[in-house]
């Protein structure tokens, strides 16, 4: 039999080399930040605000010139509104002296309590100046007591029996000192922070 015909056998084909040039390196430009709005021309430039000036007493000046080291503190809080701060002791020499410069009007008394001290705190109004002054007292808190104002303004009688009542400041020479809100047998003054409540049944 004759050989079958085989297909002539062709050189395998090698691979094409592929040669890739680098790429040229570009620098990269940073980006560019927006720039800020320029000012329209003939804008007005923000001016700074102007601080308001600081409220001023004549009948401050005038206390402290009057009591002078007596005063601890001394300071205007608004227009109209002034501050002092005292020793307890000296309550009654203070209330004599502002009260014969035109504060006239006792309208109230209250007690504060702190971690160290308790203050007995009088607003009295003047109608002749037309300003309020507050009178901050410091008192022990071991032994809250001070003089009573009740000689120099009538209205003072009910206002220390009920701070007396609530926060247990006692003002000597008061002529009636006893409790207003509660009954005589009340234990305990109920604004004071040591002061416990306790539930009752119904």
């Amino acid at each position: 039999m004759a050989d079958e015909e085989r297909p002539e056998e062709q050189p395998e084909a090698k691979p094409e080399e592929v040669t890739v040039e680098p790429a040229e390196k570009t620098e990269e430009k940073p980006k560019e930040l927006p720039k800020a709005e320029e000012k329209k021309e003939g804008a007005e430039e923000e001016k700074p605000k102007k601080k308001k000036p600081v409220p001023k007493s004549k009948a401050l000046d005038e206390i402290k010139k009057a009591l002078g080291d007596t005063v601890l503190k001394a300071w205007v809080q608004r227009e109209r509104r002034i501050y002092i701060a005292v020793k307890g002791e000296n309550i009654l020499d203070v209330a004599k002296t502002v009260q014969e410069m035109g504060f006239d009007h006792l309208s109230s008394i209250s007690g504060v309590e702190y971690e160290d001290r308790m203050e007995s705190v009088y607003h009295i109004w003047s109608y002749e100046k037309r300003e309020l002054l507050t009178i901050r007292t410091l008192v022990s808190k071991d032994d809250p007591k001070i003089d009573s104002v009740t000689s120099i303004w009538k209205s003072a009688d009910w206002l220390e029996r009920e701070t007396y009542d609530l926060m247990g400041i006692k003002f000597e020479g008061h002529p009636d000192l006893r409790r207003i809100l509660l009954p005589d047998d009340f234990k305990g003054h109920p604004l004071r922070k040591d002061f416990e409540l306790k539930a009752k049944p119904w």
